[in-house]
């Protein structure tokens, strides 16, 4: 996984985890109690995060991180450009010859909007974001 954080703009990242601080929280580590599981092959708890805090203590922040799934031989994450209104945050950002815009209301009612566009700058998609979770259905679901 690639990641670029968009907002707060002066984010700081810290690298949190190894062995005895898989669970840390404010300094302590918290392992968890198996009662009725237990891990099976393959799996790994906890181990490592990437904790994203603000530069400077505010009153209230908005985060946004760009997060790409890529094979070993992609080395960087896309450039980002953080953008800003009045009423919304967002970024801007090319991929694979696309630029995408992707805004989120920064008040009010949930919602946003992505506007994608070919190389020549033909709109492929221009459509507000769902503002209601879908029901679920499928594995784990009665």
């Amino acid at each position: 996984l690639l990641l670029r954080s968009v907002f707060p703009q002066d984010a700081k990242l810290n690298k949190l985890g190894g062995r005895g601080n898989e669970f840390v929280v404010f300094g302590r580590n918290y392992p968890p109690a198996l009662t009725h599981y237990s891990a099976g092959p393959g799996e790994q708890w906890g181990g490592w995060r990437l904790e994203i805090t603000p530069g400077k203590p505010r009153t209230a922040d908005t985060f946004l991180t760009l997060i790409q799934a890529a094979d070993r031989s992609v080395r960087r994450a896309p450039e980002v450009d953080a953008i800003a209104g009045d009423a919304f945050q967002g970024a801007e950002f090319s991929l694979h010859g696309l630029k995408y815009r992707v805004t989120f209301n920064s008040s009010g009612a949930t919602g946003g909007h992505v506007t994608i566009r070919n190389r020549a700058g033909r709109v492929l998609a221009d459509q507000d974001l769902a503002t209601a979770v879908q029901p679920q259905a499928g594995a784990g679901r009665q």
